[in-house]
């Protein structure tokens, strides 16, 4: 069976990264031409770690906390759109990355 094709691309990127006291940290995204798509994976490690983890947004959400992180670490992070298609899920590419402020 072929892979089912998305709608045409939308734009999505990492706006800005806002540290928060409590170990978090705030990511806005920046979307354009978004009416086809599912949601957003945004995914994040600590700087020069291998290991990404991944948290997920609605469509219809620009902003997502994320949560449990390491004092006096920065992070990595990068966005996609995801679209799902019947049972398939087809994602985007990923957005450029972009390193946090030390987390507080």
């Amino acid at each position: 069976m072929a892979k089912p094709e998305p709608e045409p691309s939308p734009e999505v990127k990492i706006k800005k990264l806002t540290v928060k006291k409590g170990h978090k940290l705030k990511v806005t995204l920046k979307a354009k031409d978004t009416s086809a798509i599912t949601g957003y994976e945004i995914s994040y490690r600590i700087k020069g770690s291998s290991k990404w983890k991944t948290a997920k947004l609605a469509a219809s959400k620009t902003t997502k906390t994320l949560t449990k992180l390491k004092k006096g670490k920065r992070y990595q992070v990068r966005v996609r759109w995801y679209q799902k298609v019947g049972d398939i899920v087809v994602p985007g590419d990923w957005s450029k990355i972009k390193t946090s402020n030390k987390i507080k």
